[in-house]
């Protein structure tokens, strides 16, 4: 869209027109042009936290962990008991858990869409193809606690902070999550060492410490800014960079959360 004409894809073709907005409609029009321009919002999805943002704000997992342990204590013994009774109640605890698991992603993402819509931010997020084959190699005491490291819904929650960024014109970045964990936020030093456990960061280099999730995400949202296009090339679909992929509002939720 141009000033005073706009360009809709229909069935024989594209087609030009010329757009006679009112004052209103005009103001409507220029809000979702600001977002993105206030800067990046970097978010780090994890378990302990299912997600922090480079604000500070994060989702605490101990009720979901909680939760997801008493429903498979429930499958276990069901599973055990193997009666046509058990498995019907099988099914209905499966459904249960997927709802109780929609239900957080659905208010994450709002939450976290909301903030970026009212900060004019764009979102970032790490690029999380092969997920599955990171945290797999991670040092991991118990079968059980593996099982749900790599069990929650990360796809989920991703795609829907895509669809929800989508209707609110939201600009996605997805970057490469190489070191975000070990790298200083605010010094830039990068070291293995610099992560001191899974929750806590100290840098080696200047003594900065902080929330090892919060300093991931600030990380993020620093690779995203640093590479990202402008607003107006996310909009054209051009940003593709080898290190952040602008994702167009608009774009299928689905190509997103598997990172096309």
């Amino acid at each position: 869209m141009t000033e005073g004409r706009v360009s809709l894809h229909t069935l024989t073709g594209r087609v030009h027109c010329r757009l006679l907005p009112g004052a209103r409609q005009r103001a409507l029009l220029a809000d979702p042009a600001k977002v993105g321009q206030g800067g990046v919002l970097g978010v780090d999805l994890g378990q302990v936290h299912l997600a922090v943002d480079s604000d500070g704000q994060s989702f605490s997992g101990a009720k979901v962990k909680g939760v997801r342990h008493y429903y498979a204590k429930r499958r276990a013994r069901l599973q055990h008991a193997g009666t046509k009774s058990a498995k019907r109640r099988l099914k209905r605890i499966k459904r249960k858990e997927s709802r109780f698991q929609r239900d957080v992603n659905h208010r994450i993402s709002k939450t976290l869409v909301v903030e970026a819509t009212g900060a004019a931010k764009a979102l970032a997020l790490e690029d999380l193809r092969g997920i599955r084959e990171r945290v797999g190699t991670q040092r991991v005491p118990r079968a059980a606690q593996r099982a749900y490291r790599l069990s929650w819904a990360f796809f989920q929650l991703r795609q829907q902070l895509a669809y929800k960024a989508a209707g609110g014109g939201v600009p996605v970045l997805l970057v490469d999550p190489a070191y975000t964990s070990q790298r200083c936020s605010a010094c830039g030093h990068r070291e293995r060492a610099n992560r001191q456990s899974q929750s806590s960061f100290r840098c080696r280099g200047c003594g900065f410490g902080l929330k090892a999730d919060h300093n991931a995400a600030i990380n993020i949202a620093y690779r995203a800014a640093a590479n990202r296009p402008m607003v107006s090339d996310a909009s054209t679909g051009s940003g593709r960079l080898p290190v952040c992929q602008a994702v167009a509002p608009g774009t299928s939720p689905r190509a997103l959360a598997v990172g096309s």
